[in-house]
C-alpha cells in the first residue's frame, strides 16, 4: 500500500508505507525519564503550587519555553531540547498543574482546573525572568499560551503552536460520546 504526500512545492510524491514502517521500526526504544546530559531539575513557584521543571543550556542565553499538552509532561521534549540548546538557547519546560511531577499542584480548595489556573501558572513562569520568552505551546498548552499572550504579550519574544486545536472546547465537537453498540 502506498501513501500520497504533498510536498512544499505542491508536487505529490508516493511513499511506500513499508519504507515508513521500517523507519519507525529502526528507531530505538527511548526511556523518556532519562533526561539529556546537563539537564537541570528545579521547581517554578506558581499560583497552583510548585511546578516541576527542567532546563538545558547556558543561563542567560535566549530563553525557549516548551509547554506540554494536557496529557504530556516536560519529558515530551527530551529530543527537541538538546537541538535548541546546541543552537544557543536556554531551553526550559515544566509539568502543568496536575501532571507527572507537578501532580500536587492544582486548584485551591473549592477551585477547579480551568484555563484561568493554567494561564496564571504560565504567566508566573514567564515572569521568572526579565526578558521576553520564545514559547512553544503543544496541543492544549497552545490554547493556554494564546490566552496568556492576550494578557501579557510583552512577555513573549515569539509564540509557536504545535498541534493546537483551532478553538478552545471544540476539539471533540461532533465525536459521539459512545460509538459502541449494545450486545444483542
Amino acid at each position: 500500500m502506498s501513501l500520497r504526500v504533498r510536498q512544499n512545492d505542491g508536487r505529490q510524491e508516493t511513499v511506500q508505507r513499508d519504507r515508513l514502517a521500517a523507519l519507525d521500526a529502526a528507531r530505538p526504544d527511548l526511556d523518556w525519564t532519562i533526561l539529556p546530559p546537563g539537564t537541570e531539575r528545579f521547581r517554578y513557584p506558581a499560583p497552583s503550587g510548585a511546578l516541576a521543571a527542567t532546563a538545558l543550556g547556558r543561563p542567560g542565553a535566549p530563553w525557549v519555553l516548551l509547554v506540554p499538552g494536557a496529557t504530556g509532561s516536560k519529558e515530551d521534549f527530551v529530543l527537541l531540547a538538546p537541538i535548541l540548546s546546541d543552537a544557543g538557547y536556554r531551553v526550559e519546560s515544566f509539568d502543568l498543574a496536575g501532571q507527572y511531577e507537578s501532580a500536587a499542584a492544582g486548584p485551591q480548595a473549592g477551585g477547579r482546573y480551568g484555563y484561568e489556573l493554567f494561564v496564571a501558572d504560565l504567566i508566573a513562569v514567564l515572569e521568572a525572568e526579565d526578558t521576553p520568552v520564545h514559547v512553544l505551546g503543544y496541543s492544549f498548552a497552545g490554547l493556554v499560551a494564546e490566552l496568556a499572550f492576550t494578557e501579557r504579550p510583552e512577555r513573549f519574544a515569539s509564540l509557536t503552536l504545535l498541534t493546537t486545536p483551532p478553538q478552545a472546547g471544540q476539539t471533540f465537537r461532533g465525536v459521539p460520546l459512545c460509538s459502541c453498540q449494545a450486545a444483542s
